[in-house]
């Protein structure tokens, strides 16, 4: 079942659980953090949460009952925003992206006019950040400045939005890069593996790479059931209750720097997902980390996993300034031993029958690549 919205009366029945719900939580990344009964009272019985302008539903999820409100504002414009107020018991359980992707679901369902849907959160509220990337929302804008901070300086409001041709065709069209902005820099010696969190998604030549959502399921499992992608992966085909925790998994893997460690995206070709990437940390400190790749065979020879590969090293030692970057293959994957020698990666190693894997013992080969190897300063 999914994440659904009930209106709500805050001229009626819903005026005492609305005021509760917003001044028995702490708002830290609004506004106004703290909300006082006067001060919700006013706003209700004004009709901020409920006019031409502005319409208000409950969030009812299907385990957890009703975890907060959502506000819909600017109506009478092709464009809404929202306001998402999730109640505290209810955070840090990973529903924000869950909630957000119904949301835009039921607003261009039900709102035909609508072309183009937007939200803003301040800079710092990395839950949020995340929230948009992950339902497949796109950065558009960093206003500096641009947010109020209740007796503080005004920190930068970030713009992410989803178009209606995306949102129906299950794509994503990119934000053209700014040609005047300078290359991202390396991190500083000595500062921890991982770097800014980069902006998705992550536009190359001919594809585009995004973190993974949860409308990836069906092309994923029918990816990673082919024995053709499978065979030489320690992984057995993919059940349906395994594709859901792989893709559960990967969902969260969208930032190095972040608790995962890890970026997994998937790769993407005039809109259609062809296979993903994945860069994860082996050792944070010292800035070492693995990288992996699979692609859709009926999309191979076309150099689609090489360009992939090929922008993920870039980010890993030229945005999140690693040191080395490691990746290991069945030694009887000649194509993906290949395409290592092709983005100029070095063999290390051949580890003869130290996995078992399928019923017999496997010989590993290892390949890897330094920042110096590429002229780019990383982790000392």
């Amino acid at each position: 079942m999914d994440v659904t919205f009930t209106p709500l009366d805050p001229a009626g029945a819903d005026r005492d659980a609305l005021v509760a719900l917003l001044t028995e939580n702490a708002w830290p990344f609004h506004t106004r953090p703290r909300v006082t009964r006067p001060e919700a009272e006013k706003a209700v019985d004004g009709g901020a949460w409920e006019d031409e302008d502005h319409r208000t539903f409950w969030i009812e999820h299907p385990e957890h009952g009703r975890v907060g409100v959502v506000r819909l504002e600017d109506l009478t414009d092709p464009t809404p925003l929202f306001d998402l107020r999730v109640a505290e018991r209810f955070r840090g359980r990973g529903l924000g992206a869950q909630i957000l992707t119904a949301l835009t679901r039921h607003v261009f369902e039900t709102m035909p006019a609508v072309d183009r849907f937007e939200g803003q959160t301040r800079e710092d509220n990395v839950p949020m950040l995340r929230t948009f990337r992950r339902a497949g929302w796109v950065k558009e804008a960093h206003y500096r400045r641009g947010w109020p901070v209740d007796g503080g300086e005004p920190l930068a409001s970030v713009a992410y939005a989803m178009l209606r041709q995306d949102w129906a065709s299950g794509t994503t069209t990119p934000v053209p890069a700014d040609v005047d902005a300078p290359p991202p820099a390396g991190r500083k010696e000595g500062a921890a593996a991982g770097g800014r969190a980069p902006d998705w998604p992550l536009p190359t030549a001919r594809l585009t790479l995004r973190p993974h959502r949860e409308d990836d399921f069906g092309w994923l499992q029918e990816m990673y059931t082919q024995p053709e992608v499978v065979r030489h992966l320690l992984d057995e085909p993919w059940d349906e209750a395994t594709a859901r925790a792989k893709l559960a998994k990967r969902i969260t893997w969208d930032d190095l720097g972040g608790p995962s460690g890890a970026v997994s995206l998937v790769v993407e070709h005039a809109g259609v997902p062809v296979g993903d990437v994945i860069l994860w940390l082996t050792d944070r400190e010292r800035g070492v980390a693995e990288i992996g790749w699979a692609l859709d065979p009926r999309h191979a020879g076309q150099g689609f996993a090489r360009e992939a590969a090929a922008a993920l090293l870039d980010l890993g030692f030229e945005t999140s300034g690693l040191h080395r970057v490691v990746a290991q293959m069945d030694a009887r994957n000649t194509a993906s031993a290949r395409l290592a020698e092709t983005l100029g990666m070095r063999r290390e190693a051949h580890h003869r029958q130290d996995l078992w894997s399928k019923g017999e013992w496997t010989d590993t080969l290892v390949y890897a690549m330094l920042a110096s190897d590429r002229g780019v300063r990383g982790h000392l």
